[in-house]
């Protein structure tokens, strides 16, 4: 079994043109092509807990006066590394009520997440020793994200070098391709430090003169 959530009225993207109805013991089957990714009328999305669909729930369906329901879940399936999943057919089997999620569990599952793909040493220290419960105080978090902003300001700079470098050493077509990989890193620059003005006025002098 799967879990999903719907409106009070059951139903999926209410307003839209692929608003769905779901009704308990009545078979709901994808209309598009399953060659299609996952976000596509190819898939109908489910989640393997009922506490991962309330995680998710913002960033995803953003279902808001939910109530929750379990499917079985029929055919092909494909998944978006855990996160979600999609199936060709679903029917609903019975509501349930949402799980409550504190503070501390999204806090937690936020870390958790980072932790995954985000090895800088100071937050790793930060992110064990606020897991364990050892220091959560805000003095420590505070100093945990200079550190991460230093260590993307750091980066976004070396991007932009390798970027000037490829526009000197380029011509004609590949001058403009270097030229647009160079604006890229100065914009996650600005996007990852948004606080850290001069090394984007840096890069764009560097990179335009």
């Amino acid at each position: 079994m799967k879990y999903k959530l719907v409106t009070r009225d059951c139903k999926t993207r209410a307003g839209c043109s692929n608003e769905t109805n779901w009704r308990i013991g009545q078979k709901v089957e994808a209309t598009g092509n399953s060659n299609q990714d996952l976000c596509s009328d190819g898939w109908l999305h489910c989640y393997d807990s009922p506490e991962l669909v309330v995680m998710m729930n913002p960033i995803h369906a953003r279902v808001e006066e939910s109530r929750m329901i379990v499917v079985k879940v029929e055919g092909d399936s494909k998944s978006d590394r855990g996160l979600k999943r999609g199936y060709r057919a679903m029917i609903p089997v019975l509501f349930m009520d949402c799980p409550e999620i504190t503070t501390e569990q999204r806090v937690k599952f936020g870390i958790l997440c980072a932790l995954k793909v985000y090895t800088e040493k100071s937050f790793v220290q930060w992110a064990k020793s606020w897991l364990s419960g050892k220091d959560r105080s805000f003095e420590a978090a505070d100093a945990a994200a200079d550190a991460a902003a230093d260590a993307a300001v750091y980066a976004a700079r070396a991007a932009v070098y390798a970027a000037r470098a490829a526009v000197y050493a380029a011509a004609d077509a590949a001058v403009y391709a270097a030229r647009a990989a160079a604006d890229a890193a100065v914009y996650a620059a600005r996007a990852a430090v948004y606080d850290s003005l001069d090394l984007v006025i840096t890069a764009d002098r560097a990179i335009y003169g």
